[in-house]
């Protein structure tokens, strides 16, 4: 899966602030499991593109662990 991120650029008094928005690309994969009512899942995310306040601000890998229950 590709993930695509744009974040403007912040605004003071109507004037545009200096290094910052940007944008993101990664890429992410994972696993979900199902039991009975209770879903199990992981997902990790890669930057593989990036530019946000011109290059002072890097994303890194990450995950993300998570537990569903179904009333």
């Amino acid at each position: 899966m590709v993930l695509i991120e744009n974040a403007a650029s912040n605004n003071l008094n109507k004037a545009s602030v200096l290094q910052t928005g940007g944008s993101l690309m990664l890429v992410a994969g994972g696993i979900e499991m199902n039991f009975n009512k209770i879903a199990l899942g992981a997902n990790v995310q890669l930057p593989v593109s990036q530019n946000f306040a011109e290059g002072q601000t890097q994303a890194k890998l990450k995950g993300l662990l998570h537990v569903t229950f179904a009333l």
